[in-house]
């Protein structure tokens, strides 16, 4: 455990105003005050103490430069960790392979392989593992987890642990070596980033396990990552629209990876049994979308689907409502009339709002088309579908005050 840091916040704020009155001494004690906390702040993000380092330089010198913008010296702190995470995620940016940087790559690089090709090479790879393999790679190596911690959670011992991450640098050197793939670079980058759904000190993936104990006697499936083209127009042969055509379109133009996890839970649940409960999440992909600080190319989902006697979508709405007020009891929610036509004869947008923020659009609920129930294998004279899809990054951002969603990777809570 790191030793937890004790601020006089009064005599930094004086230091502050001594510092902004041209006070070049007053100056060096805050940084020697407050260096530890900005090094950590850079960490967090780019992982690497050296790299750290020299970001709290240059977020000193940046801050020297600025003092007179500060209005609240009491916040000097707060605002030097802000620059430092700033500039720790435009260095983490300036490599496009961000989770790829997280690794110790003298453990795994082949001293064959040119340096330039080391990061696209080694996400090829990673692209490659199998669910289980990568999940202890992304939380070993991206969330930090110590190897007591990923013995606890795989009711292992160290010793296995140690045994599996050597086996899965093997299975990445092998990987590299081969470094073929039919996929363009830019899907690989896609495919490589973290599942932050398995890191529940990340925002997203505290969310994430806050909205599955709401849902806790659902059935939790790992849907496919990529649309299946021909099993689609299967399906929606009798139940499909226009909009069909235009979605698979869509799906085309990033290699048939899932643009929402609705259709992969839809084609989930053919040749189940009544009732099914089925709960997912996973990564999902817009690669049109410009990214900005509110969109991503890849981002995380949550969603439900229940097929039963008697439902309406209200009783997904209840856990859903349930699970706001445990995250936070001030959220304001809105439901109005949205149309879902490929999927659903009525639909609904869930917005969510807390004081002094503009409502945002966070959830999708609706009933599925009778004639896609009955698509599917059921009964749709009997039966009923309801289903409820979460964005989970823009909740996250609301929750944690976060205000551009190029960094949620690299948040703690």
């Amino acid at each position: 455990m790191g030793t937890q840091m004790v601020y006089d916040y009064d005599e930094l704020a004086a230091l502050t105003k001594a510092a902004q009155d041209g006070d070049v001494r007053a100056y060096g004690r805050i940084v020697e005050l407050t260096r530890n906390s900005v090094e950590a702040a850079a960490r967090v993000i780019v992982h690497n103490p050296e790299d750290a380092e020299d970001i709290a330089q240059e977020t000193y010198l940046r801050a020297f430069g600025q003092l007179d913008n500060l209005q609240d010296a009491a916040s000097l702190l707060a605002w030097l960790q802000r620059i430092a995470r700033n500039l720790a995620l435009n260095r983490r940016r300036a490599n496009r392979w961000s989770f790829v940087s997280d690794l110790d790559m003298s453990q795994i690089a082949q001293p064959e392989i040119d340096a330039d090709e080391l990061g696209p090479a080694l996400a090829r790879a990673l692209v490659g593992l199998g669910g289980e393999d990568r999940q202890l790679c992304e939380r070993y190596y991206h969330g930090g987890w110590t190897t007591a911690r990923l013995a606890g959670e795989m009711k292992i011992s160290e010793s296995a642990v140690r045994k599996r991450l050597q086996r899965v640098r093997e299975r990445l050197r092998k990987g590299i070596a081969m470094h073929k793939t039919d996929l363009p670079e830019r899907i690989v980058e896609l495919l490589s980033k973290p599942n932050l759904t398995a890191l529940p000190e990340n925002p997203v993936g505290a969310v994430w396990e806050a909205f599955k104990r709401q849902y806790d006697g659902f059935t939790e499936v790992e849907l496919a990552e990529k649309i299946d083209p021909d099993k689609v127009r299967e399906i929606f042969a009798d139940a499909g629209n226009g909009s069909l055509e235009e979605y698979l379109t869509a799906a085309s133009r990033q290699q048939w990876l899932r643009r929402e996890l609705t259709m992969p839970m839809v084609v989930e649940a053919v040749g189940r049994e009544a009732p099914v409960r089925l709960i997912s999440t996973g990564k999902t992909y817009r690669i049109d979308d410009e990214e900005s600080s509110t969109r991503l190319h890849a981002f995380h989902q949550a969603e439900v689907l229940w097929i039963g006697e008697g439902l309406s979508e209200w009783q997904l709405m209840a856990p859903f409502s349930e699970f706001i007020r445990e995250l936070n009891p001030d959220m304001q929610l809105r439901i109005q009339h949205f149309d879902y036509s490929l999927y659903c004869e009525r639909g609904w947008e869930i917005a969510a709002q807390l004081q002094g923020t503009e409502w945002s659009s966070i959830a999708g609920l609706g009933r599925l088309k009778a004639d896609l129930l009955k698509a599917l294998g059921f009964d749709s004279n009997r039966l009923t579908a309801v289903g409820l899809g979460l964005g989970l990054e823009r909740l996250a951002m609301m929750l944690y005050g976060i205000d551009d969603i190029r960094r949620i990777g690299a948040e703690r809570v």
